[in-house]
């Protein structure tokens, strides 16, 4: 109809009609926010590497990405309000020649992306993941402590997402009880190295929430040096598996009064029922952790070598390493090896019998054989629910999470008050047991990180001189941690030593 003039004008005149009632005059606002416009972005290329035309591989990679916005002619108003502002200011990279540009060219080297985000837009990348579980619990829990040890910290939540991480703010408004529309967020993405050193230079400190570290890690390593030149604390790895064992280790040798020469570390979990109850405890991206733990784990002592290549010397009598099931020291449970890259500290895991004991054993080394193999690593990651047996999945109700106690138990040997070195040959003489527990191993992981940062904020603590890349054991030894921690409902406390 439009191709002849009559029906033309018919069209021009009559648009609700010939429209169905979409199109009209002025439409109502409340009408025009009930739609959301989303543009939808699918590409493919190779990832990882610069080429051009005379590359003949075929593409290895592909991303989604999406643009949202609602109401229409907002969206418009915003971007030609946006742009009139990037093209006035004078700070930004427009082309050198004036002339007549599409947007593109014009654009693409300005902030024009980030001042839309800022302004509603929202853009993301669609196959990299959402925020992540641990880091809400995270930023709950850091808010809960710094209140309560009276610290007047502001703190901002950064990620890809500007909708998502301000669903974020709004779950925690509800949990905390307050109102939090003055925590700034910032606009980050891993893959985008402007947008990380944007978000370094507003704080302090970051506490990296990203996983997992087999993924994610390696550059945090590159950085030592610098960070040693500039006196930059990196400690990764603050959570469950670090904190209590090394804290819990430091406990046990401040205690013992004396020389320590063997440490043992038991981690169990602790039903408060005979079962383990119904529905998933632990997240999809735990479980994603612990595969590539199973994937690297024949790998690990090849690397240890090659890092250390001068061994440090040892105490004698050496410790054994204990291949068979045992009772832990001190308590009713029965323990096995435990998959981990440490050499000095013995570590094992925690069951409440033998049945338990062997359910987790042959399952953990049929998966272990699965994740050796492209294919089967794949699936093992695709289906946290099926290969976990229920126990991963998507977020863990906190109920759930509530039905276990999480115990660390430090076994130790040693000579009691003395202090000797590597000639002494005479055989221990005392022991002693320490344990940390707590409650929920998310709420644990979130205790953990929060109360490490507030100690490396806090300069009145006696952290290593130079900065640089450290473990939690090298940077928290000689600080108040463990007694922070002990405020904030995870227990340190000695069961028992004796003579041997």
């Amino acid at each position: 109809m439009s191709k002849l003039r009559f029906t033309r004008n018919l069209l021009l005149k009559y648009p609700r009609f010939f429209s169905g009632g979409v199109f009209g005059t002025s439409p109502l606002e409340e009408s025009t926010k009930k739609f959301e416009l989303v543009t939808t972005f699918y590409g493919r290329g190779w990832k990882g590497k610069a080429v051009d035309a005379t590359y003949r591989q075929k593409e290895d990679s592909w991303i989604v990405g999406k643009v949202r916005g609602r109401d229409g002619y907002q969206i418009t108003g915003l971007c030609a309000a946006v742009s009139a502002l990037v093209l006035v200011g004078g700070s930004q990279k427009l082309p050198r020649k004036g002339g007549v540009y599409t947007t593109a060219p014009v654009f693409t080297d300005t902030e024009l992306v980030e001042m839309l985000q800022r302004n509603g837009l929202e853009f993301e990348v669609c196959d990299r993941g959402d925020i992540g579980y641990s880091g809400k619990i995270i930023a709950e829990i850091f808010d809960q402590i710094a209140a309560k040890e009276k610290r007047n910290i502001s703190w901002g939540i950064a990620g890809r997402s500007l909708q998502k991480l301000q669903q974020v703010l709004d779950e925690l408004e509800s949990k905390l009880g307050k109102k939090l529309d003055k925590v700034p967020i910032i606009i980050a993405n891993t893959n985008e190295e402007a947008s990380l050193m944007k978000m370094a230079s507003k704080a302090r400190l970051v506490v990296n929430c990203t996983g997992p570290f087999k993924i994610h890690g390696e550059p945090v390593l590159l950085y030592n040096e610098e960070a040693s030149e500039k006196g930059v604390y990196v400690v990764p790895a603050c959570g469950l598996d670090s904190i209590p064992a090394d804290m819990g280790v430091d406990f046990t040798r401040r205690t013992f009064k004396g020389t320590l020469n063997s440490v043992e570390v038991y981690q169990e979990v602790v039903s408060d029922n005979d079962g383990y109850g119904t529905g998933s405890v632990m997240n999809s991206g735990t479980w994603e952790s612990l595969v590539y733990i199973m994937a690297d784990y024949s790998e690990l002592k090849k690397i240890r070598t090659k890092l250390f290549l001068k061994r440090l010397p040892d105490l004698q009598p050496k410790l054994s390493y204990r291949r068979l099931p045992h009772r832990i020291p001190m308590s009713k449970g029965l323990a096995g090896p435990y998959p981990s890259g440490e050499g000095t500290v013995r570590t094992y895991i925690g069951t409440e019998g033998y049945f338990f004991y062997f359910f987790a054993f042959l399952g953990f080394w049929f998966n272990a054989i699965l994740s050796k193999f492209r294919f089967t690593l794949n699936l093992l990651l695709k289906y946290p629910k099926l290969f976990s047996l229920g126990f991963s999945g998507s977020e863990p109700l906190e109920e759930n999470r509530q039905m276990f106690q999480i115990v660390t138990t430090v076994y130790g040997r040693g000579w009691k008050d003395k202090e000797v070195d590597e000639t002494y040959g005479q055989k221990e003489d005392s022991w002693i047991v320490a344990k940390v527990t707590g409650r929920d191993g998310y709420e644990i992981g979130g205790i953990c990180v929060a109360a490490s940062a507030l100690v490396l904020l806090d300069g009145g603590q006696r952290l290593p001189k130079k900065g640089g890349v450290y473990t939690t054991a090298a940077v928290f030894t000689d600080t108040d941690l463990v007694q922070m921690l002990q405020r904030h409902e995870l227990k340190f406390d000695i069961c028992g030593q004796g003579t041997l």
